[in-house]
């Protein structure tokens, strides 16, 4: 649709439950110890009082969806089968810190958890492409999770173009411990959340398909 001038497009509701509900997820899997629904609670807070959310158009009330997301976290399941989830580590670049003692000399990499890690996919006649994926596992395999309505179908995974990107980008580094195989984590937003794990398994020809 089109917006008056000096107007924002309104942000909806499940890109606002699913932009906390990663902070809260890929906290806990960076650290078990990690409270989800604190984490949660904070963000959901802060978030309302921002600008960019000002204006969100609610399929059910801020408070339900609150409750919902509340719910989802504290799933005994659902934690149980995140706390599986470990995360591998990368070199991350470290940003320049100011000093005035010249005898202190920090790293230019710090050794981080691979959460939201930028991945950048360089292409022969075109800008790279830039993403962050969620999360890559110690066994190399990258992770995104997801919030939904309704468990995923079990086709629908395999059909999912995301993938493609990370593990091109992951291949292209040199990674290619994930043998081109990608998880979506995803979790139902109902009454009664469920989680599964959907593991599909691409070909080096999908990848050349999309160069």
């Amino acid at each position: 649709g089109h917006y008056l001038q000096d107007m924002k497009s309104p942000v909806g509701e499940a890109l606002f439950f699913g932009t906390q509900a990663h902070k809260a997820i890929e906290a806990f899997v960076a650290d078990n110890n990690v409270d989800m629904s604190e984490v949660w609670t904070a963000g959901w807070r802060a978030a309302l009082k921002t600008e960019e959310y000002k204006h969100i158009v609610w399929d059910e009330t801020p408070q339900d969806a609150y409750m919902t997301g509340l719910r989802m976290l504290r799933d005994k399941d659902i934690v149980s089968v995140l706390s599986t989830i470990k995360p591998t580590t990368y070199h991350k670049p470290r940003e320049p810190k100011d000093t005035d003692d010249p005898n202190i000399v920090y790293p230019e990499f710090e050794q981080v958890p691979a959460i939201e890690r930028e991945i950048h996919w360089s292409l022969s006649d075109m800008p790279d492409i830039i993403g962050y994926n969620d999360c890559i596992q110690d066994d190399g395999v990258p992770v995104d999770f997801k919030t939904a309505g309704k468990m995923w179908a079990a086709n629908k995974a395999g059909k999912e173009m995301q993938p493609l990107f990370y593990l091109a980008a992951l291949t292209q580094l040199g990674e290619t411990s994930h043998s081109f195989r990608f998880r979506h984590v995803v979790i139902t937003k109902t009454k009664n959340p469920r989680i599964e794990i959907f593991e599909e398994q691409r070909s080096p020809a999908e990848l050349e398909y999309m160069e």
